[in-house]
């Protein structure tokens, strides 16, 4: 019997004229991430349902946004010295919002959401940036986000778990830097998620800190502001 993942591949491929059966012998499980051609069809799944259910949001462009953000950044720390693999961060920034194909339950939590189904499909390395996304660090309450109280707490711990790596940070960052699909300054947006949950004054601080924490380790990596990297000022 089909898994999920390939019954996903076959009919997306057979949407969109792909080869499915090449895509089904390069699921590349054993590494925990897709390859390019199969994040894509994910990808495409992804757009097809939105759509087909006439979810509102622009999804491909803050995806494409924050994908060309993480590239240009990664790009400009490779020629600084880092080895980051600019194929693997595509992938990851491709579908990091893959949970929001739950967003028929308005409470839902798009970040477990989109853990849960790379989990399922074999690909925990997607899995954790679909969670380390949302979250600039571990100490945020539970209690402070509108989504079901289980469900945060069960990412809480399973992010007490999870070590930060430079690809998490690097899509966390391009996440902040884009408000929808359009340049935002990482205070404006954690400003707008204190608005958006009303979040308490001291949860509002901590994520103002976090952001610039976040900010300064790559200013410090890059050598130079990081708006610099990416030719904007916000």
């Amino acid at each position: 019997m089909a898994t999920e993942l390939e019954k996903i591949i076959m009919i997306t491929a057979t949407r969109y004229g792909a080869d499915a059966q090449l895509l089904l012998q390069n699921m590349q499980l054993e590494r925990g991430y897709p390859g390019l051609p199969v994040a894509n069809v994910l990808y495409q799944h992804f757009l097809w349902e939105m759509e087909r259910r006439e979810m509102c949001g622009n999804h491909m462009m803050h995806i494409m946004a924050v994908m060309q953000k993480a590239v240009q950044l990664a790009e400009y720390l490779n020629r600084n010295g880092e080895d980051i693999d600019l194929e693997k961060l595509m992938i990851l920034a491709l579908l990091h919002d893959y949970g929001n194909l739950d967003g028929d339950d308005k409470r839902a939590f798009h970040a477990l959401s989109g853990y849960r189904a790379m989990m399922a499909f074999g690909y925990p390395v997607v899995a954790k940036v679909c969670l380390t996304h949302s979250f600039l660090s571990r100490t945020f309450n539970p209690e402070n986000y509108a989504y079901p109280r289980e469900d945060v707490e069960q990412v809480k711990v399973l992010l007490g778990d999870m070590p930060f790596d430079m690809y998490d940070r690097i899509i966390q960052i391009s996440v902040f830097a884009v408000k929808g699909f359009m340049p935002v300054s990482m205070e404006n947006h954690a400003a707008a998620i204190a608005r958006k949950f009303s979040l308490p004054e001291k949860a509002e601080q901590q994520l103002l800190a976090d952001a610039r924490a976040l900010k300064a380790y790559f200013d410090g990596k890059c050598g130079c502001d990081i708006y610099d990297v990416w030719k904007f000022r916000c």
